[in-house]
This record gives C-alpha cells, structure tokens and sequence, in this order.
C-alpha cells in the first residue's frame, strides 16, 4: 500500500489510527492486543520516508474511549474510575468519555502521546476528540460550561504536544461546529454546546472538518475560515459527497 498505491495517487499523508494498540512500555495496563511494536513503528515511519508519505500517528483522546458495548478498552479498561459517566451502561453508541477534570489523566496520556511520536518519528500527531458528546455530567465537570471544558482538555495537550514535543497537533473537528447553523447531523457538528470553544483554543491546531454525506453546503469551512484556522476537508466511502465537499 505504502510502496505502490500511495505514490500512484500522490497521496502524500498516511494517518494511522494507533489508539492503545501500541506496546506502550511506561504504561503497558493501556495497551489492546494485537499491538504495535516500537520496532514495528520505525519499521513504518522509514518506509513512509522513502516514499515522501508524512506518517501521523492518531490517538483517540477524551471522547471514544469505547466503541462498543463490554469493550471499553485502553485508558478507562485499566482505570475505569477515570469514566466520566460509568452509570451509562452499556456505553453509549459513541463511545464513553473520560472525566476533563480529573488530574491524574492527562501525565498518563502524555506518556502515550511521547512514545508515539518518538516511535513513529512523527512531526505531528492527531488527538482524535470527536463525538464527545457525554461531558460536564461528574461533580467537578458540572461547574463548568461543555465548551470551557473541551477547551480545557484541547488546551492542556496542545500545550504538551506543541509546546514541549514541538510537533503538530490535529483533532477532528466536529465539537467546534455550531451544528444548529449547518445541515449536519449531532455527531459532525456539535449541538451539545461545545462549539464556543473554537475561540478558546489555539490556531496553530490543525483542524479535521469530517463530513459523510452529501450536503448542498458546508458551512464549517466560512466558520474555520473565518476563525483563522487551517483545516482539512475529511469524507469517506460515498465518492459523491467526497466530490461536493471538496469542490466546495
């Protein structure tokens, strides 16, 4: 794929959807079988090298940390105090989310975002926070407003990721849309408050904008735009919608 298919269609990216399936040596209680070796990674970032591919690793953060029922894996499998809301049983359809207040969380995570980077000899890495839609429901969290707490946790690993790893940080995009303005649904643009937080985060944030349907507009390009920040155009599967977002 990386040898022949990418250099074919000048695809010059390759994001790789690590999440805990990684040897993690600092915190192995996090990783889910099969799982990435640190040799595994090297072996990958040469090889995207020698074809001019751009590897990211990609660790999903704050929201998804399950995806289905019984399997919540990863960060909240090895500490489940860690849950934002443990009494939704079984886990919501996107997954459980961790609690943005607890301190504890983000040294551990910051742990797993340093051995990816070092292991995949990446320039950049993307944090995932879509579809954090269970947020501001604990005692710490409910002092708070949804947008001041996404951008807490956005701001607390740019300033690791950024500041001290010096790499790019992405995220997906949708919890800064004000999805009541656009004719997208609950899961790619927020309808759950969040979306004032694109004033509360940096702009060096490369922005994910991901849509999967076919729409006449897409309004979160004038919002990112407008905003000051860079983004990415992201669909999937349906080659129609894929083709109208990107000529829009």
């Amino acid at each position: 794929f990386i040898r022949q298919v990418l250099p074919r269609y000048k695809v010059n990216t390759l994001i790789v959807g690590v999440n805990y399936r990684f040897k993690f040596r600092k915190h192995p209680e996090v990783t889910q079988d099969p799982a990435l070796e640190e040799g595994h990674a090297r072996s990958l970032s040469r090889l995207c090298q020698e074809h001019n591919v751009r590897l990211i690793p990609l660790l999903n953060c704050f929201g998804h940390q399950s995806w289905k029922p019984g399997q919540t894996g990863g960060l909240l499998g090895a500490y489940p105090q860690f849950n934002e809301t443990p009494c939704l049983t079984p886990a919501p359809p996107y997954g459980y989310s961790w609690c943005a207040s607890d301190p504890r969380i983000p040294p551990i995570v910051f742990d797993l975002i340093a051995e990816l980077i070092t292991a995949f000899e990446a320039d950049a890495i993307h944090l995932g926070m879509d579809e954090v839609l269970a947020l501001g429901q604990c005692q710490f969290c409910r002092t708070k407003t949804p947008a001041q707490l996404f951008a807490k946790v956005v701001n607390e690993f740019h300033e690791y990721a950024v500041r001290k790893q010096k790499v790019q940080m992405l995220i997906w995009a949708d919890r800064l849309i004000d999805g009541r303005k656009t004719p997208y649904n609950p899961m790619n643009g927020s309808r759950n408050g969040t979306h004032p937080a694109l004033s509360m985060i940096p702009k060096d944030i490369l922005l994910c904008d991901w849509h999967y349907h076919l729409h006449d507009c897409y309004p979160s390009v004038e919002m990112f735009r407008d905003a000051g920040f860079d983004f990415v155009a992201c669909g999937w599967r349906t080659k129609e919608a894929i083709r109208a977002f990107m000529a829009y």
